[in-house]
């Protein structure tokens, strides 16, 4: 590092510290009497909503992950040409151009599960 580079450094971190020093000088001057506060009130009489089964999921909690790793496994277990037919029934060419489509994910991850269950 040049001499110039480096005093220009130096000057930089001098002036932080500066600043620093000034913020500490400001805290130290509040009064630090802890406020007093006043426990938020609870509801003696708690409210119980009934759960609803998970359904399956929607489009956007699919995700594009999960579909590539399905159709990838089910290439790589030798069904290659269904996983590619499949692809281009819904006109998308590649895994890659898929990704552009999420609306489809749902609908390809329920084709894809029956693929080599013959």
């Amino acid at each position: 590092m040049k001499k110039k580079d480096t005093d220009a450094l130096v000057a930089g971190l001098r002036k932080i510290s500066e600043g620093f020093a000034l913020i500490a000088d400001a805290i130290s001057r509040t009064d630090a009497t802890p406020e007093k506060s006043t426990p938020p009130k609870t509801d003696t009489k708690a409210k119980v909503t009934p759960q609803k089964p998970k359904e399956e999921p929607t489009v956007e909690e699919i995700p594009f992950q999960k579909v590539r790793g399905t159709l990838s496994g089910k290439a790589a277990q030798g069904h290659g040409p269904e996983v590619k037919a499949l692809l281009h029934r819904y006109n998308v060419s590649c895994l890659t151009e898929l990704e552009g489509h999420p609306e489809l994910f749902s609908t390809i991850m329920k084709e894809a599960e029956v693929i080599g269950d013959a």
